[in-house]
């Protein structure tokens, strides 16, 4: 793994992201996970992902010109950490946050 890499993953976590859940008791909510890129705009806009537990029911990207979770998360659930997500979200975020940060 390059040192570019190396700074970017550290043990498989892709470093500059935030996950939050509101753990599907806010009205019973779909997109109960919510995974913020934090560190790189695209176009120059924040990204992030609203996904069900799986990742498999429900995923979709948004975009805004600030952070969604600056400079208050409590919206959004609380703050888990990304080994917290399921098997297969981890998958499809890590995916994404590498294909953002040109790690493919």
């Amino acid at each position: 793994m390059s040192k570019r890499n190396s700074n970017l993953v550290i043990n498989e976590v892709p470093k500059y992201i935030r996950c939050y859940t509101n753990e599907g008791t806010k009205n019973e909510t779909f997109d109960c996970i919510t995974v913020v890129f934090t560190k790189k705009r695209i176009n120059g806009e924040w990204m992030h992902v609203g996904a069900s537990t799986f990742g498999n029911g429900f995923y979709q990207h948004g975009f805004s010109e600030k952070r969604i979770d600056q400079p208050r998360y409590s919206h959004l659930g609380k703050r888990i950490e990304f080994s917290q997500l399921s098997p297969e979200l981890q998958n499809s975020i890590r995916n994404e946050y590498n294909e953002v940060w040109g790690l493919n």
